[in-house]
């Protein structure tokens, strides 16, 4: 199965349909419209997705689509940061996987049965700023990959 996708857009998803070089799909920012549509054409041999918007700053990071919404948001330079990810139904999970990274340092790390969400102090932003945090899990149900993901952007 291939088509072609838009080469300029913002945001981009790799799912696994089981072949270990999976689908690249390219997500619009309005509304992941593109990307949903092929997922659906998928179909049940979707295990998993991974959505990394292009690599920005932290101010407002937003990747909604239909496989879930994953933000991250800094106010201002120097303020706090809060950061979810948050699958649809049909890729909730019984286990949330996630690790948060600033500049490749190891800042936080959630084993969980709910959507994991959390914030990085203003103390730490300022101290990262201009560095790059990432954040990336994974969500199970039953050991079964339902999806996996990565954020990333430079801290304010």
């Amino acid at each position: 199965m291939s088509a072609a996708w838009p080469s300029r857009s913002p945001y981009s998803a790799r799912a696994s349909a089981g072949s270990p070089s999976g689908y690249l799909l390219h997500d619009c920012r309005a509304g992941a419209t593109a990307a949903t549509e092929y997922a659906t054409a998928i179909g049940r041999r979707l295990a998993g997705l991974e959505a990394d918007p292009v690599f920005t700053n932290c101010q407002d990071y937003r990747a909604h689509t239909l496989f879930g919404r994953f933000t991250i948001r800094q106010e201002k330079k120097g303020a706090a940061i809060a950061w979810g990810a948050y699958s649809k139904e049909h890729l909730t999970g019984d286990l949330y996987v996630l690790t948060v990274r600033l500049n490749g340092k190891k800042f936080d790390a959630k084993s969980q049965n709910y959507p994991p969400h959390g914030s990085i102090p203003a103390g730490t932003a300022r101290k990262y700023s201009g560095k790059t945090l990432d954040i990336t899990g994974k969500v199970t149900k039953g050991g079964k990959l339902m999806l996996a993901y990565s954020m990333r952007c430079r801290v304010l």
